[in-house]
C-alpha cells in the first residue's frame, strides 16, 4: 500500500521542488568573509537602543563609495552587492537617512556595475518616501540603463520606481 492515512506527511526537500515553498523559513543571512567585514558596522540588532544615532555608527560615505568603486572597477560582483546590502540594511535600521541621501547623492552611477545599482535601488526601496535623494539617483540609474541596455531597461527598473 503506497499511501496511509496515519502516516505523517513530509514533504520533499526544496531541490526536489525546484523552489522553495513559503510554509519553509528563507535561510539566515550568510556571512561575510572576514576581510569585509571590518568595512561595515555592525549592528547588534536585540541591543539597537545602546547604539547611537551620530555619524560614528556608520562608515564614512566617500571612503565606502571608494571602497565600492574599487570592488566594481576589480569585477567582484558579489562582494560589492553584499557590501550595499549589509551596510543600507544597517544605516536604514538606524534610521539615518542623512547618510544614505549622502551615498545616493554622491554615488558615481558609470563607475558602479549595473547589479550594484539595482542594488542600491532594491535596498532603498521601501525607505523612498523618506529619502529626498532616492528619485534622482533613480532617473540617473534609468538614464545610465538606457543608453547601455536601452532593450531591457525598463524590465530591469520595473518595480523599483
Amino acid at each position: 500500500m503506497l499511501f496511509r492515512d496515519d502516516a505523517p506527511f513530509h514533504p520533499p526537500p526544496p531541490t526536489e521542488l525546484g523552489f522553495r515553498p513559503r510554509s519553509m523559513p528563507y535561510p539566515e543571512r550568510r556571512p561575510l568573509p572576514r576581510r569585509r567585514r571590518n568595512l561595515i558596522v555592525h549592528v547588534d540588532r536585540a541591543r539597537h537602543d545602546e547604539v547611537d544615532d551620530d555619524r560614528r555608527s556608520a562608515p564614512d560615505p566617500q571612503k565606502w563609495l571608494l571602497q565600492l568603486y574599487r570592488l566594481c572597477a576589480d569585477g567582484k560582483r558579489g562582494p560589492a552587492v553584499d557590501l550595499v546590502l549589509y551596510t543600507f540594511d544597517d544605516l536604514l535600521f538606524l534610521r539615518q537617512k542623512e547618510r544614505c541621501d549622502e551615498i545616493l547623492r554622491t554615488a558615481d552611477v558609470d563607475r558602479l556595475m549595473i547589479e550594484v545599482l539595482l542594488a542600491l535601488l532594491m535596498e532603498t526601496f521601501r525607505a523612498r518616501s523618506v529619502l529626498d535623494e532616492r528619485q534622482a539617483f533613480f532617473d540617473r540609474v534609468e538614464a545610465r540603463l538606457r543608453r547601455e541596455r536601452a532593450e531591457r531597461a525598463e524590465a530591469m527598473l520595473r518595480g523599483l520606481r
